[in-house]
């Protein structure tokens, strides 16, 4: 056996991918039934289908792991003409159309410095992409590129500090997609990933797989089957003796689950733990509904994602409170409603799902009701669609996980540098020892979000140090 991945996740799926391509031998094992980790789509206790993790795929556009795969003609995708939307009080909303100029006409007088900050950015998408997918330490792309994002990020980061106080509408844009990072909102890790997200909003948008989360995950299983892959499922490894003796491991797994299977020595182990400074958790809600969500403006109706938590101030605040280890009385709250663009989820009725943050560790917190009160502030008359509820804690999602430890999605914190320093300050952060093992995981830079590249990039390097190959093409 040349290479065994362990976790088929995204990035464990896309290290497998790499190397079946090459021409090895590659064995997947994975705890769940099914493979796709997060990225996998359910049918309720009424049939209709929610998907458990992701439902959006900013970087599926542009991640080059998934450009030069290909995705866009594997998977039927959905491209919204709306990437986001933000609610505000009084029936208003700002809005991330894919449209830049649509988009600055309606933000009015913050509309010209919205278009300076993102135009160029959407315009290099690939090359910004290319910049926010590699480990610190690692190749950077063409310096045009880094220069313009270094500017966008340095701005976004100044405005934050200085803008959400005077309650702009484009301050109030740009905190909810930089929310996605849940690091503190005036930090560079914010700073960074709101305006790589805000960015591809305007370029590629965010699609969606037509069916769900879980039509991306049966296209990659596809690919390794033609190319055979062997998958053991429902096998939760314990040991690397119990895997198949291999040139190469592979782990999409979380670190500790690494240092586990891998029997470490006590500074290896010390080092791969170092990326476990854990992320917040996760409580998240799926519901089915008699009728769309009652948005007071007609646009948010026919967003895909919606940013919910008013002002550019009050998602601050909440996210704050979140990182100080407390609970807000009005939280952020994510919210995807899929079957705006893709009805057939749910013929007839409606999916949506919604999540908040927790501080991790925090148990028996119920923030169903807080959750629904924050969406029936922009959405009156949201409770009485209601046909369906499913709750996911914390504890929920590291059950049903391995890798969310304590309901953590993101691998990890990524307030201040740790959302580079994963595990290490290393342009090769994924080796974790000589022999022939790598961790692939999102708790490794670059980090989390589905765009396969962790796994693209280990398998890479194993290609080179352990078999002497190069990446070979993805394409069909």
């Amino acid at each position: 056996m040349d290479a065994v991945v362990v976790g088929a996740g995204p990035n464990g799926l896309a290290a497998a991918i790499t190397l079946a391509r090459s021409g090895l031998e590659v064995a997947v094992y994975d705890a769940a039934d099914r493979p796709g980790g997060a990225v996998r789509s359910v049918p309720s206790p009424s049939g209709a289908l929610i998907d458990v993790g992701s439902s959006v795929y900013p970087f599926l556009p542009t991640s080059r792991f998934f450009r030069e795969w290909r995705a866009g003609e594997r998977v039927d995708l959905i491209t919204p003409g709306i990437s986001y939307a933000h609610p505000l009080d009084g029936g208003d909303a700002v809005v991330a159309y894919r449209d830049l100029a649509r988009t600055a006409e309606a933000l009015g007088s913050d509309g010209a410095h919205w278009a300076r900050r993102f135009g160029g950015l959407a315009r290099a998408a690939d090359e910004l992409a290319d910049l926010a997918l590699i480990p610190f330490g690692g190749s950077l792309p063409r310096p045009p590129s880094v220069a313009r994002a270094g500017v966008a990020i340095t701005g976004a980061l100044l405005d934050a500090r200085r803008s959400a106080s005077r309650g702009s509408r484009s301050a109030a844009l740009f905190a909810g997609v930089a929310a996605h990072g849940a690091a503190p909102l005036t930090g560079p890790a914010a700073a960074s990933i709101g305006t790589t997200l805000a960015a591809l909003a305007h370029a590629g948008g965010w699609p969606l797989p037509r069916g769900g989360a879980q039509a991306l995950t049966d296209a990659m299983v596809a690919d390794l089957e033609a190319h055979g892959v062997s998958f053991h499922l429902g096998h939760r490894v314990g040991s690397r003796a119990e895997l198949r003796a291999s040139r190469v491991l592979l782990l999409d797994t979380s670190p500790g689950d690494a240092a586990r299977i891998l029997g470490v020595a006590p500074d290896a182990t010390r080092r791969i733990l170092h990326a476990r400074t854990p992320g917040p958790a996760v409580f998240k809600m799926d519901f089915v509904l008699r009728s769309p969500v009652p948005w007071l403006h007609a646009d948010v109706r026919d967003a895909p994602t919606v940013h919910v938590g008013g002002s550019a101030a009050e998602v601050r605040a909440a996210e704050e409170t979140v990182a100080r280890g407390g609970v807000p009385d009005r939280p952020f709250v994510m919210v995807v409603q899929p079957t705006v663009v893709d009805p057939e989820r749910a013929p007839g009725r409606h999916v949506v799902w919604a999540y908040t943050r927790l501080p991790h560790g925090l148990r028996d917190i119920d923030m169903s009701q807080a959750i629904i009160r924050q969406i029936e502030r922009f959405a009156p008359g949201f409770r009485d669609t209601i046909s369906e509820l499913l709750v996911t804690t914390p504890d929920d999602l590291h059950a049903q996980n391995p890798n969310l430890v304590g309901g953590d999605i993101l691998g990890g914190s990524t307030a201040r540098l740790r959302f580079v320093r994963r595990p290490t300050w290393s342009g090769r952060p994924w080796r974790v020892d000589s022999d022939g093992a790598y961790l692939c995981s999102s708790a490794v830079a670059p980090g989390p979000g589905v765009h396969g590249m962790v796994g693209y990039l280990a398998a890479a390097d194993a290609l080179q140090s352990f078999f002497r190959r190069g990446v070979p093409p993805l394409a069909h």
